[in-house]
C-alpha cells in the first residue's frame, strides 16, 4: 500500500528555514516601508526616514513573527527646513497569513 503523499500548507514552507529565508526579510522589510503604523513608534509627530530604516527578526513561532525596529525622525520647523532628527525604535508583533504575507501588525 503506497503511503499518502503529505501536504502542507504554503506558510509552512514559508518558514521552514527562517533564519536563511531571505523572502521572510524582504516581506517585512516591504511591510515596514509601507505600514502607516509605523508612526506610532514616533515621538514628536515628525517624518520617518525610510533610508534609515532598520529592523531584526527577533522570533518566529508559527504564524507570528516578532520583529525590532528602528529609525529616525525628522522633525521640521515651520519654514520646512529640517530642525533635527530624533532615533526612535519599537517592537512588533506580525502575524502572517496562510500565504505568507502580514496580515496585521500590533506593538509588541
Amino acid at each position: 500500500m503506497a503511503r499518502p503523499e503529505i501536504r502542507e500548507w504554503p506558510f509552512l514552507n514559508f518558514q521552514k528555514d527562517v533564519a536563511n529565508n531571505t523572502d521572510l526579510y524582504r516581506l517585512v522589510d516591504r511591510f515596514l516601508r509601507t505600514w502607516p503604523g509605523l508612526n506610532l513608534f514616533c515621538t514628536q509627530n515628525g517624518w520617518i526616514d525610510n533610508d534609515t530604516l532598520c529592523f531584526e527578526i527577533e522570533q518566529v513561532n508559527g504564524k507570528e513573527v516578532i520583529v525590532t525596529v528602528s529609525f529616525e525622525e525628522i522633525l521640521m520647523e515651520g519654514s520646512g527646513c529640517v530642525a533635527g532628527r530624533e532615533p526612535c525604535f519599537g517592537r512588533l508583533r506580525l502575524r502572517l497569513n496562510q500565504e505568507g504575507a502580514v496580515s496585521s501588525a500590533e506593538p509588541f
